[in-house]
């Protein structure tokens, strides 16, 4: 079997081709190790790498197989982790200067389901500082750059991830996604990722730790096909008994998921960005191999989206440099109000007087208690109104981002517009809405455009499907010149 054979194949019919017997786990990590060697001198996507280590749990593989051990479901599969997940005895940094030779003690709960499934960690992959940021660098390891264009970036904050697995230097890894660092760096690099519902999968052991009922951080899979990610998600979802936000949740397989009678809105455009014609183009071409498919689809765009900017900066500005149209409003909460009218209405009434009477006391740009009480009703109104939408659908398509991969620097200058990159994840993310990025077509200039499934709660198996529909229709990832 040849190099790309091996290490261009999905995960999956990696693990069928180490089960028969037809290629050693061994072989694989030899060849992985390799394209590893020849590739991240050019993208610097993988930051800690012990190969002694690696190849000694290869070795270790092929024993237990030889010996006829029982097998895990990932027996073999070599898998890369995001510098921002704990994984015991690997420097595991966060992109944070002073954990540059931090080593853990304990691996995150899901690096021990993918160890206890018989995966391989060969390494960690890197991250902007404390994952924020809108490039993948930081100052322990510099920047990662595009393997489509050497001079584009791979988005933030699962850049490594992305970059590493589109180039065949990995097969699958895991990323972590708060507004859009799995879907970003997925759609700029080509490759599939998946942000599951929140509260399926546990997030202990994520740099930085999940912090208040503000986080909407997720852990999910990154890969090159809809196949792997499924794959995935079932070894790490379902609850570690540490992270109070993991609940059990049911997953069908999906075979086992109709597409019969499926209703999916699209929109390229959500108007307030308007997406590079590429991107339109796209979206475009993805709704009708769905409609080729017997989806009932419809261009429509879920208004409550436009609210998502003021929502985002209100629920944050109790932090730094209160906006002035943060202030509450009685009459600012709109539908769902018909919902209980009287009831809320005097509880914002209430709110209002408070905060009026407090601020005359205290510093006229504090945010107060009683103030971030109310955006807290007002984020659970937004994400009633997202819900509702789909209520009358099964699924979203639309863009990951307005613009392909932007060039290294941009978020420098003047002209950088950050809402051209957020509009189309965050909106989504404030909801806890599982997503499935997958490639959906390429720009004049030959960078990859991502198209992102969203469903309702639980419902990860039925984007996955989606996914794959259009993986398939429209060609998914592939291999870039490196």
């Amino acid at each position: 079997m040849s190099n790309g054979e091996i290490l261009f194949q999905s995960a999956s019919d990696l693990l069928k081709e180490v089960r028969n017997e037809s290629v050693t786990v061994l072989e694989v990590v030899d060849e992985l190790l390799e394209r590893i060697e020849k590739v991240n001198p050019k993208i610097n996507a993988i930051v800690y790498l012990d190969k002694k280590a690696v190849l000694k749990q290869a070795r270790e593989a092929d024993r237990a197989a030889a010996d006829r051990q029982k097998l895990g479901p990932l027996h073999g599969l070599p898998v890369t982790i995001k510098d921002n997940i704990e994984t015991a005895g690997l420097v595991t940094t966060g992109g944070i200067t002073g954990r540059k030779a931090f080593v853990p003690s304990f691996d995150a709960s899901v690096v021990t389901r993918l160890k206890k499934a018989g995966a391989i960690i060969v390494g960690k992959t890197n991250c902007p500082a404390f994952c924020a940021g809108w490039e993948t660098t930081n100052e322990v390891y510099g920047r990662t750059s595009n393997p489509y264009d050497l001079t584009r970036t791979v988005g933030s904050s699962s850049g490594g991830e992305a970059a590493l697995i589109a180039s065949g230097g990995s097969f699958v890894g895991l990323g972590s996604d708060t507004g859009g660092s799995i879907r970003w760096p997925a759609s700029f690099c080509g490759v599939a990722g998946l942000v599951p519902t929140f509260g399926r999968v546990p997030r202990t052991g994520t740099i930085p730790p999940y912090l208040g009922f503000l986080d909407t951080t997720q852990i999910g899979p990154i890969a090159r096909s809809i196949e792997d990610l499924a794959l995935i998600l079932a070894v790490i979802a379902g609850p570690d008994g540490i992270d109070p936000r993991c609940v059990p949740m049911t997953h069908p397989d999906l075979g086992d998921v109709p597409t019969e009678k499926t209703r999916v809105a699209y929109y390229a455009g959500n108007g307030f960005v308007e997406p590079d014609s590429a991107v339109t183009d796209t979206v475009h071409r993805a709704a009708d191999a769905l409609a080729g498919e017997g989806v009932d689809v419809e261009e429509r765009v879920p208004k409550a989206t436009e609210e998502f900017l003021s929502l985002s900066k209100s629920l944050n500005s109790f932090a730094d440099n209160i906006e002035p149209d943060t202030q509450p409003d009685s009459q600012d909460l709109q539908s769902p109000v018909e919902l209980f009218p009287s009831e809320i209405h005097r509880v914002v009434d209430r709110l209002v007087s408070q905060s009026q009477d407090a601020k005359a006391v205290n510093d006229k740009n504090a945010m107060l208690g009683v103030e971030f009480f109310y955006w807290g009703m007002k984020l659970d109104s937004y994400r009633t109104k997202i819900v509702g939408f789909l209520a009358e659908f099964d699924a979203i398509v639309c863009p990951v981002s307005a613009r392909p991969a932007f060039s290294h620097g941009a978020p420098t200058s003047e002209s950088f517009a950050p809402l051209d990159y957020l509009s189309y994840t965050h909106p989504y993310s404030l909801v806890g809405l599982p997503s499935v990025t997958v490639r959906g077509g390429t720009s004049p200039e030959g960078m990859p455009i991502g198209v992102q499934v969203i469903t309702a709660h639980g419902r990860e198996a039925l984007a996955m499907k989606i996914g794959h529909m259009l993986e398939h229709h429209l060609g998914g990832w592939h291999p870039p010149r490196l």
